[in-house]
C-alpha cells in the first residue's frame, strides 16, 4: 500500500490523534472531569475549528459560513447550558452530591477541566492537519489566479460574496474594489489525487495504537497514568482482549459492549474522513460532527444505563436537559443548513463568479 501524505506529515497527525486520545481518556477515567461537564464541553471543538481555520488555512470563509457556524455554536450552547449547571445528573444518572466532592478537590478538578480542554483542542487540530491533504484541483485553479499580478487586490472586501464585489466594482470608476481578469487558458490547474481513505486511516491508527502503547506503562506524574511494567502491560492487554470474545463476571460485559463500539468507532472513523475528503472543511465535517451532542442528551432523557444490570432501559422522562436539547437542536439543524447552502455556493468554479470587466461594464449599462 502506498502513502499518498507525506510520512513526517502522517507521523505528526497520528501523534496529535494518539495524544489527544490518552489525555482525553486520562481526563475521563476516574471522573477527573466532573462527569456532567464532559459531553457538553465537546461543543468547544468547533470553536477551536474556526480559530485553526483563520490562523492556519489560507483560504478566505465568507461571511455566510461564519454565521452558519456562529448559529450551530448558539444552538450547541442552548443544548447543552442545562446540563452544564446540573451537577447532580449525568447521562440519565442521578449523581449524589457526596459522590462529586469525594472525587478530589475543586482545584484539582478544574485543572483537569483545562487539560480536557487541551485535549479537545488537538483533536480539533487533528482534523485541521487532515484537512490540508484534502484539496481539489479547484482550489489550487483558485490560488493560481490569485497568485497572478495585478489580477488581485487582496482586502477585506473578500469577506463579501461575490455578486456584492462585482455590482460595487461596477459602480466605481477608476477605483474598483475588486479588479477582474480572464483565467490564463495556458495555466492548467494542478491535479492532485487526494489521498486514500482507507490506507490513510490504517497508517493513523497503527502509528497511534504504537505511541499509545509507549506511553501506556510510563507514570508521567504522581498518580497519573497507569505506570505498568512491560509485563503487567502485556497482561492487561491480553485480559483485555480476551474479555471480547468471553463473557466473565471480571470482564464487566466487555463482549457486548467492546463489539458494539468498535463497529460504531470503525463507521464513524470512514464516514468522517469521507466527509472530509468530500466538503474539504475540517470546520463543516466538525459542525457536523457536533449534533450529535443534542441528539445524545436527548437519547439519556429517554433511555437510562443499568448500572447493576449493565444494560439500557427504556426510562423517559421530562428533564431540564431534554427541554434545552429540544430548543436547542432545531438552532443547530438551521445553523447546519445554511453551512450547507453556502458550502455549495462557495465551491463553484472560480471563474464561474467572475466576469471580465467588459461583461461587467454592459451589465452596468443596462
Amino acid at each position: 500500500m502506498r502513502i499518498k501524505i507525506p510520512r513526517c506529515a502522517l507521523l505528526k497527525i497520528s501523534l496529535i490523534y494518539a495524544l489527544s486520545g490518552i489525555v482525553i481518556t486520562l481526563c475521563l477515567d476516574q471522573d477527573r472531569v466532573l462527569c456532567h461537564l464532559q459531553d457538553p464541553i465537546k461543543g468547544i471543538t468547533l470553536v477551536f475549528s474556526l480559530v485553526y481555520y483563520f490562523f492556519f488555512c489560507r483560504k478566505m470563509m465568507s461571511l455566510q459560513r461564519i454565521f452558519s457556524s456562529t448559529t450551530i455554536i448558539v444552538g450547541l450552547f442552548i443544548s447543552v447550558d442545562y446540563g452544564l449547571c446540573d451537577q447532580f445528573r449525568c447521562r440519565g444518572q442521578e449523581v449524589s452530591g457526596h459522590t462529586t466532592t469525594m472525587r478530589g478537590s475543586w482545584g484539582v478538578k478544574a485543572i483537569w477541566t483545562f487539560v480536557y480542554v487541551g485535549a479537545l483542542a488537538a483533536f480539533a487540530m487533528f482534523f485541521t492537519l487532515l484537512e490540508a491533504h484534502y484539496t481539489t484541483e479547484q482550489q489550487n485553479m483558485c490560488q493560481i489566479m490569485a497568485s497572478q499580478q495585478n489580477s488581485f487586490l487582496y482586502t477585506v472586501s473578500r469577506l463579501v460574496s461575490s455578486r456584492d464585489i462585482r455590482r460595487r466594482g461596477s459602480e466605481e470608476e477608476g477605483g474598483r474594489l475588486l479588479h477582474v481578469t480572464d483565467p490564463d487558458p495556458t495555466i492548467k490547474p494542478k491535479h492532485i489525487p487526494k489521498p486514500p481513505i482507507l490506507e490513510t486511516l490504517f497508517y493513523i491508527h497503527l502509528i497511534a495504537f504504537f505511541a499509545i502503547l509507549s506511553m501506556s506503562w510510563i507514570d508521567t506524574l504522581p498518580g497519573i497514568g497507569r505506570g505498568l511494567s512491560p509485563a503487567e502491560l502485556y497482561r492487561v492487554v491480553e485480559h483485555g482482549l480476551m474479555c471480547h470474545f468471553k463473557n466473565s463476571d471480571n470482564c464487566s460485559n466487555i463482549s457486548t459492549r467492546g463489539w458494539i463500539f468498535l463497529i460504531a468507532y470503525i463507521i464513524f472513523s470512514i464516514s468522517v474522513l469521507n466527509f472530509l475528503s468530500i466538503s474539504e472543511s475540517a470546520v463543516f465535517t466538525v459542525a457536523t460532527a457536533t449534533v450529535s451532542l443534542p441528539l445524545s442528551v436527548i437519547w439519556w432523557s429517554i433511555y437510562k444505563m443499568d448500572v447493576h444490570g449493565r444494560f439500557i432501559t427504556w426510562s423517559p422522562g421530562v428533564t431540564g436537559e431534554l427541554i434545552c436539547a429540544l430548543l436547542g437542536l432545531p438552532v443547530v439543524l438551521l445553523g447546519l443548513g445554511l453551512l450547507v447552502r453556502s458550502h455549495f455556493h462557495d465551491t463553484q468554479p472560480c471563474y464561474l463568479t467572475m466576469q471580465p470587466p467588459d461583461v461587467q461594464c454592459e451589465s452596468s449599462q443596462r
